[in-house]
């Protein structure tokens, strides 16, 4: 089975645990640990973006909420570019990318 579709099937398992109003964080947590484990990743970080207004929902580790946070301050970074161009971004080191 491919990263893929281990992920797909990871997140269709999450399918049931739709929020109650304005309780994301929860669902979203689920959602970051299947895709970090699918894809053996060192982490992953939602950011939510509406409005105008962008801010870090959840992060596994803990620590990488600090890193979204700092791309969003400087308007550099993987998850902005994501953002800007509609496409996903990988990167080995996002300190090495960020910096760039």
């Amino acid at each position: 089975m491919s990263d893929s579709e281990l992920l797909v099937t990871a997140l269709s398992g999450l399918v049931g645990l739709l929020p109650e109003p304005g309780d994301l964080v929860e669902p979203l947590h689920r959602v970051i640990d299947s895709a970090t484990d699918a894809l053996d990743l060192a982490g992953c970080a939602v950011l939510l973006v509406a409005d105008g207004y962008s801010g870090v929902v959840t992060a596994t580790p803990a620590a990488l909420a600090d890193v979204a946070l700092s791309q969003r301050s400087s308007e550099r970074g993987p998850a902005l570019d994501a953002l800007r161009h509609g496409e996903p971004v990988a990167v080995a080191d996002v300190r090495e990318h960020h910096s760039a």
